[in-house]
């Protein structure tokens, strides 16, 4: 993307010195929002992206819900499950 900014002084009774200033305040304004419009995009490429991937785990997490696979690959409840039978755990 290229940034150009162009600006003419809207007086001609303005002094160089005020037309530079106003040239200078105009770009100033100009780039501000160009700038932010490059922030406003970056933000909606970045959201879109997040969805498309909460949408990819959320799709992979019911498959293996429902293949009975193991996503995180941690144990069971059924693992850390103790029972204490007669005071000693098992």
């Amino acid at each position: 993307m290229e940034l150009v900014c162009t600006s003419a002084a809207s007086s001609s009774s303005s002094t160089s010195s005020e037309q530079a200033k106003k040239t200078n305040n105009d770009c100033n304004d100009c780039m501000a929002g160009m700038l932010m419009g490059i922030r406003v995009q970056t933000l909606e490429e970045t959201i879109r992206r997040l969805q498309e991937d909460s949408t990819q785990m959320r799709a992979q997490f019911e498959r293996d819900a429902n293949s009975g696979t193991k996503t995180s690959g941690a144990a069971g409840p059924s693992a850390h499950a103790t029972t204490r039978i007669g005071g000693k755990c098992s």
